[in-house]
């Protein structure tokens, strides 16, 4: 029987499926393709993390953000430069404020 996976896993996982005497089926991606199969991977993660709220799938995010970040030739520290900058400015998300609406003070003006 053939489980069919289409999907980025991490570097060791054929050499446990050799160890586990079952054959992987796998390529290396090109640049493109590894960067466009991390970003569907950080949404599975992320969606993992949805469901469960567990710290292993918080790691897993990040380990797929690091790729991410190598990839595109991001470094951390200007990641949390720009991050730090943003919560100067606009703070962060620990008031928690859910904004349900806004509305605008000035009355339309109609000539009739």
């Amino acid at each position: 029987m053939i489980k069919v996976y289409n999907k980025l896993v991490r570097d060791k996982i054929p050499d446990f499926i050799m160890e586990n005497n079952q054959i992987a089926d796998y390529t290396v991606l090109s640049d493109e393709d590894y960067l466009n199969e991390l970003h569907n991977k950080l949404n599975e993660e992320i969606e993992e993390y949805q469901k469960s709220r567990e710290i292993e799938e918080m790691a897993d995010i990040f380990e797929v953000l690091q790729a991410v970040c190598a990839v595109c030739d991001f470094s951390m520290e200007k990641i949390f430069e720009i991050k730090n900058k943003k919560a100067a400015e606009r703070g962060g998300f620990e008031k928690k404020i859910y904004l349900r609406t806004v509305e605008n003070k000035k009355k339309d003006r109609t000539i009739d």
